[in-house]
């Protein structure tokens, strides 16, 4: 019934707010679908059978259009993590004409293509830092739910939870990298706001993330949040912004957080953390964690014959062809390349996984000015908004290592953040900017 409750309201609000207030509320009705996703749950025969991800995306790219027809909206291209990315969408476009299987690649086109441009439009509507807040706000609550969910499943496969996904991360580990920057997100608006009822919502909100996190139990995502929220923490303890007592309050939050994940895990999930030490050791006699690096030397040896790549899923394809005999592979000798990396070498070659570098490299530069110049304006809440936003990339780097996350749309989100982020507090930043009543005052 909440589900269905939630279902309803989000999108009704969004819709009617995208008209009536602000049209950046459209990508937050887009973000809650992407993660509602309900043609996977089990409410799926109590709502009409649409297509509502088509519509919100839709709705994104008109709004956009309207905002740019006014002259109004910020410049895709004046973000170069944009630039980056359009000519890695070309080059994936035109691995087409030698890929593996070309009606696959054409299919995971489409996909990949609609998602950069629901992105691109989104970044068009993104004018000022209260949109910027509430595209990340909506990632967080798009989270929450699906943590409230996976609570009413419970582990469902041994002590893990499997079947729960959305359209592009139907494998759990993909959901649960997916949460990471959502956990960080939710770190960071508890850090950020002073209200009672606002940190009460952001609690509820974070503890059902990471109970989520933790009842998938994925190495990969334990990683990149434990690695994320300490670059977060880690900066904030740094920070020179004239905050009276800054380090004893970060030191204070970071306490909290560290109790509220501990409570949190049970015996199942400090198993599953300590195994990543003793699942290092390379073997291809068992298969564990650490049998991944041999796809991945095997995804080389392919890109090697294949400069170029293959195309989506080309090493899936053909990596029986690639793997040596002798390796366990779990009783399939077609496997993923298990490595965001690895998996842009097979499919797109080596110029590609050079322009996706590129890509990310790009989003740390430009968070990098922006963080620079709000130390020395001495702009705490912008600071720590670009803070959270790096810290979020961080855990997501880190996940998707492990995992095939090129195309994946938690990414597009990150790099939206950050592109919009650049704009707002680097690029239009010439004049002083008043500060907002959400600003930080600790």
């Amino acid at each position: 019934m909440i589900s269905i409750a939630f279902f309803y309201l989000t999108q009704i609000i969004t819709v009617v707010l995208s008209f009536a207030y602000m049209p950046i509320m459209a990508f937050v009705g887009y973000e809650l679908i992407y993660f509602l996703h309900h043609e996977s749950r089990w409410w799926i025969n109590s709502v009409p059978d649409l297509r509502y991800s088509f519509f919100f995306s839709m709705l994104v790219l008109i709004m956009a259009v309207v905002t740019r027809a006014r002259g109004e909206g910020l410049r895709v291209l004046a973000a170069p993590s944009f630039r980056w990315l359009y000519l890695l969408v070309f080059l994936y476009a035109a691995t087409y004409f030698y890929s593996l299987a070309p009606a696959l690649h054409l299919t995971t086109l489409e996909a990949y293509l609609k998602s950069i441009m629901v992105v691109s439009a989104a970044l068009v509507l993104c004018r000022d830092r209260t949109a910027l807040n509430y595209i990340m706000a909506g990632y967080v609550l798009g989270a929450a739910y699906i943590g409230y969910y996976i609570f009413e499943v419970g582990r469902n496969s041994g002590n893990r939870v499997e079947g729960i996904g959305t359209v592009d991360s139907p494998d759990v580990n993909g959901l649960a990298a997916m949460l990471v920057p959502a956990a960080i997100l939710a770190l960071h608006f508890f850090w950020t706001n002073k209200k009672p009822s606002y940190r009460f919502a952001v609690v509820i909100a974070g503890g059902l993330i990471t109970n989520a996190l933790v009842l998938m139990n994925s190495r990969g995502a334990y990683l990149g949040l434990g690695m994320g929220a300490a670059y977060y923490m880690y900066r904030l303890f740094g920070a020179n912004l004239g905050i009276r007592n800054l380090r004893l309050k970060v030191i204070a939050v970071g306490l909290l957080g560290v109790i509220a994940m501990l409570s949190i895990m049970d015996k199942s999930a400090f198993d599953r953390v300590f195994s990543i030490q003793s699942e290092s050791a390379l073997s291809a006699e068992q298969e564990t964690g650490s049998t991944r690096v041999f796809f991945w030397m095997a995804a080389l040896r392919m890109t090697i014959d294949h400069p170029l790549g293959r195309g989506a899923y080309a090493f899936h394809l053909s990596s029986d062809r690639y793997i040596p005999e002798g390796i366990d592979t779990g009783g399939s000798r077609r496997r993923a390349p298990h490595s965001s990396w690895f998996q842009t070498l097979s499919e797109v070659g080596f110029a590609g996984l050079f322009i996706f570098v590129m890509v990310l490299w790009s989003t740390y530069t430009m968070l990098r000015r922006c963080r620079s110049q709000l130390r020395q304006t001495q702009d705490s809440n912008g600071f720590f908004t670009i803070v959270a936003i790096e810290a979020s990339c961080v855990g997501y780097l880190i996940c998707m290592t492990f995992i095939d996350r090129m195309r994946a749309e938690g990414l597009h989100w990150l790099i939206l953040f950050a592109a919009a982020a650049y704009q707002i507090y680097f690029l239009h930043a010439k004049s002083p900017v008043k500060r907002s009543a959400s600003s930080v005052d600790l």
